[in-house]
């Protein structure tokens, strides 16, 4: 089953009709909870639920990756144990899916090898799990930017001396 879920409400209709329209195609917004079991596409044309979605993936793909928009965050999908395949264009998360390229946590491809890499991925229950442990170990390695920055502050407060009153 396809799952699509444009992250802008503008672009809903548009996708619900590339994936066939009614009758090939289910919304979220009709109430479905999912595709029916006889239907291939489902429209996740809604916000706030696209970590439940990925949770259901087996792959994640990140579609903006192949247009004009500067691409999309891939850390949730891979933070869920996802492997993830992105596209070439990614200028907005340029350091995030450089880190996750050198952990060999991430596929990158053109369009005219994402259906020949989904099947690939799809076939290869292994090459799956490695690449969803080596995405989880690029997060955890990246993990305590926060803590090491509070204490670098508070140690550069500690050497300051107070203003004179």
């Amino acid at each position: 089953q396809l799952l699509c879920a444009p992250r802008k409400p503008e672009h809903f209709e548009r996708a619900f009709q590339a994936l066939g329209g009614a009758g090939r195609c289910t919304r979220r917004s009709a109430g479905a909870p999912g595709p029916p079991a006889n239907q291939a596409r489902f429209l996740l044309d809604t916000i706030g639920e696209l970590a439940c979605a990925y949770a259901l993936a087996s792959i994640a793909v990140v579609g903006r990756t192949w247009g004009d928009l500067g691409g999309s965050d891939p850390i949730e999908s891979i933070a869920l144990g996802k492997p993830t395949i992105l596209g070439p264009r990614y200028a907005n998360f340029e350091s995030i899916v450089q880190t996750f390229a050198a952990g060999g946590a991430i596929v990158i491809v053109g369009a005219a090898d994402l259906a020949k890499e989904l099947r690939d991925l799809l076939a290869d229950p292994a090459r799956q799990a490695e690449l969803a442990r080596r995405g989880l170990a690029c997060i955890q390695s990246q993990q305590g930017a926060t803590t090491r920055h509070a204490d670098l502050i508070l140690a550069t407060l500690r050497t300051l001396k107070p203003a004179p009153q």
